[in-house]
């Protein structure tokens, strides 16, 4: 034989479920709301670094002249692309997990809403065939006795609470309910938006990937022009590279000397007997690995550091002992960290040159137009160095930008912060 539940029973158990989901409702909320607000920053920082491309792109469009660095460019912003429809997947998906959830959860106070409604009815109508609200008096004082009298009283209190509880519990669910169903709206609206940016990102991407390969074809149809332009680039970089060495090993040679007479008249503390080639500039640019701001206001990496090979000439490697950053026509440089210039320098092919020493550390700015500092000036940080050289040919703004440790090229993307 089936038990039938009671009204206090099941009023009880869907308190209680209530109250398990009330509790449990803000940490599942805060860990869904994280999780989205994740990929929301994603998608809004992919956004920004394609639409800050685009304008780079757009400038030098302008220039009939295709170089490897436009090539490049639109490498970097394919890749940008792709990682922003493969955030805006993750986003939908993450919108229709949040929507399943949501629609169990309003089936199911759907259902508690219409058992609760039916069973307050049941008791209302009982109430109404028994008199219970116009004839409670009347039902307490017919007692045979005062115990009983009492007995009646406490009864009818407890009815009228347990009712007054249920009408509460109604309209409790019935607002958790309407605020289901509006988000479950709101989150079809967000999809629908979602889904449309997919489209139109998969079509740019489309034309992006059409233009790489256009530029790719016209690039190796003009590869011995390429070859001779490599075999340059390396005589410059390697003129640029030994007058930095030249500086730097000048600027060790002055420090080191520094060095001597005071550490023969102070005593030395713990740390610096720990590593004693770090000084206390040394030792605040190291702690900043990682954080130090970048050299320029905007800007997007177009050429890494290391050895890599060539992207359109097959058989031949480009090694880079810093990062070429692009940026806007007119843009200044900027001190990553405060620091002495030790170097000042002009070459024709890679122009003015900064150096900035930080204890054993050194920072170099390369592909100045103009300057604002010259050798010996104490800068600090993100003070304005000078004004980056812009190819008038090609309409390409890149600063070129290094790290080193006493003689050791570093890579520098190690120590900027993440954009």
């Amino acid at each position: 034989m089936k038990t039938k539940t009671t009204p206090i029973k099941r009023l009880s158990f869907l308190l209680f479920a209530l109250l398990l989901i009330g509790l449990n409702a803000p940490a599942l909320h805060a860990q869904n709301s994280a999780e989205r607000q994740k990929l929301e920053n994603k998608r809004k920082k992919l956004q920004k670094e394609i639409a800050y491309t685009n304008g780079l792109l757009a400038k030098t469009r302008k220039s009939k002249k295709i170089t490897t660095r436009r090539y490049q460019a639109i490498l970097r912003q394919v890749e940008a692309r792709q990682e922003l429809i493969e955030t805006l997947r993750e986003e939908v998906d993450w919108l229709d997990r949040d929507m399943q959830r949501d629609s169990l959860v309003a089936e199911a106070l759907k259902d508690d809403l219409k058992q609760l409604e039916e069973e307050y009815g049941r008791i209302l109508r009982a109430a109404f065939r028994q008199k219970l609200n116009d004839n409670s008096w009347l039902f307490v004082l017919s007692a045979a006795g005062i115990n009983e009298m009492l007995q009646r009283w406490l009864l009818l209190r407890q009815y009228r609470r347990f009712r007054k509880r249920q009408a509460a519990l109604i309209a409790d669910t019935r607002e958790m309910l309407q605020s289901r169903i509006q988000k479950l709206e709101e989150r079809k609206a967000e999809k629908t938006k979602l889904l449309e940016e997919e489209q139109a990102q998969s079509e740019q991407l489309a034309r992006e990937l059409s233009e790489k390969d256009r530029l790719l074809r016209n690039l190796r149809r003009d590869e011995a022009r390429l070859k001779k332009e490599l075999q340059k680039k390396k005589a410059d970089q390697k003129r640029l590279s030994n007058a930095i060495a030249d500086i730097i090993r000048k600027a060790e040679n002055k420090r080191k000397k520094e060095e001597r007479p005071a550490a023969s008249n102070t005593t030395a503390s713990p740390a610096a007997n720990a590593n004693p080639a770090m000084d206390a500039p040394s030792r605040r640019f190291f702690s900043l690995r990682g954080r130090l701001p970048w050299p320029v206001k905007k800007g997007v990496v177009v050429e890494e550091f290391g050895t890599h090979p060539h992207p359109t000439v097959s058989g031949l490697s480009i090694t880079n002992n810093g990062i070429d950053i692009k940026t806007d026509p007119g843009a200044k440089v900027l001190a990553v960290h405060q620091g002495v210039v030790v170097g000042v320098h002009f070459i024709s092919s890679s122009h003015y040159f900064v150096i900035i020493q930080h204890g054993i550390f050194y920072t170099v700015y390369s592909n100045l137009e103009s300057l604002h500092v010259k050798k010996g000036d104490k800068v600090s940080k993100g003070q304005a160095l000078g004004t980056i050289y812009t190819n008038p040919q090609t309409r390409e703004t890149e600063l070129h930008f290094e790290v080193w440790r006493n003689k050791k090229h570093l890579n520098p993307s190690v120590w900027l912060k993440k954009k």
